[in-house]
């Protein structure tokens, strides 16, 4: 099938030329803005959001005082299994339903 039958819509935000033009409407358009699609991307985009905030405030990866991208990568995978870790904390027990304090 081709994508031209389909008519796909664009999920990018089109960037006004001053923010006068934005006063009173958005970048995305209503059409898109009110499909399920987008609330659903707006939602996981949080998500996503929420832990390179974490990284970046917690860890410290908004500058990363590593050379070389080996050193780098590694230090982001151990703050993203930190993360991960602090998450496991907050989940239910599977045996008991409760939370740890």
């Amino acid at each position: 099938m081709r994508c031209g039958t389909l008519r796909p819509l664009p999920r990018i935000a089109t960037l006004a030329k001053s923010l006068r033009v934005l006063k009173g409407r958005r970048a995305v358009p209503d059409a898109i803005a009110k499909s399920p699609g987008y609330a659903i991307s707006q939602i996981v985009r949080k998500r996503i959001e929420e832990i390179f905030g974490w990284a970046k405030q917690i860890d410290g990866m908004a500058q990363v005082k590593l050379c070389g991208t080996a050193k780098v990568d590694w230090r982001f995978l151990m703050t993203l299994a930190a993360y991960n870790l602090t998450r496991l904390y907050k989940l239910p027990s599977p045996s008991t339903g409760q939370v740890f304090p």
